[in-house]
Order: structure tokens, then C-alpha cells, then sequence
């Protein structure tokens, strides 16, 4: 399992001040990521099997911003240059990014389970 420390330190401190330090706040944004992420990369994928390139961006772009507000910046970045070879209209070497971001995407999700364990245990 990937620990929560997998997610940018500085993002993580900044949505603690943002959410003034209340856990079950950043507990329930991390929840609704669960719930409607998984939408958007449903979308990206049907939009890269159809080779529809602004279906590409526009999930891509979501998901970019989504995981970039909760520190996962290594999968935004992948997400980013999707979006940019959609926009792009260059759709050949999204299989491959869209392989590389489907594992770094598992890493993610199990961050987000240590990080909802961490932040329950300070729940007062």
C-alpha cells in the first residue's frame, strides 16, 4: 500500500489550513474524488478507444485538475500531457500515457486510503 507521504507534502498542509484543520473535511473531499473520478476516466478511456480527441481533453483536463488540488501530481502530469495531445489532435501515444497513468493511478488510490486512515485517527 502506498502511504499518504506519496501525496505532495506542501498541497496536503495547504488543504489542512484550507479546510482549518478539520480532517472530516478533507476525509469527505477525498471521498468525493472516489465517487467522481472514476466517471471522467471512464469517459477518457471510451474517448481514447473512439479516438475522439476533445472527449480526450475534456476528461483529461478534469481529472488533471482534480488530482493536482490533492497533491498527485505525478498522475495530473500524465493527465496534462494527454490533454495536450488531445487538444493536440495527436491521439498515437495516448495508449501508452493512458497505460502509465492507469498504475499510477492505483499508487494514488492507495494514498488516498492511508491518508483517510491518518486523518480519521485525529478526528476528535
Amino acid at each position: 500500500m502506498t502511504s499518504y507521504q506519496y501525496l505532495d507534502q506542501d498541497t496536503r498542509d495547504q488543504l489542512m489550513e484550507l479546510m482549518d484543520g478539520e480532517p472530516e473535511e478533507i476525509i469527505d473531499l477525498i471521498e468525493t474524488l472516489e465517487e467522481t473520478n472514476p466517471v471522467y476516466w471512464e469517459d477518457l478511456e471510451t474517448s481514447i478507444s473512439a479516438s475522439s480527441c476533445s472527449g480526450v481533453r475534456n476528461a483529461a483536463h478534469a481529472l488533471k485538475s482534480a488530482y493536482a488540488q490533492v497533491g498527485a501530481f505525478a498522475l495530473s502530469d500524465l493527465l496534462r500531457q494527454i490533454e495536450a495531445l488531445g487538444r493536440e489532435g495527436n491521439l498515437e501515444p495516448v495508449s501508452g500515457l493512458f497505460t502509465i497513468a492507469n498504475e499510477e493511478l492505483v499508487r494514488v488510490n492507495d494514498a488516498f486510503q492511508s491518508w483517510k486512515e491518518h486523518l480519521s485517527m485525529l478526528v476528535t
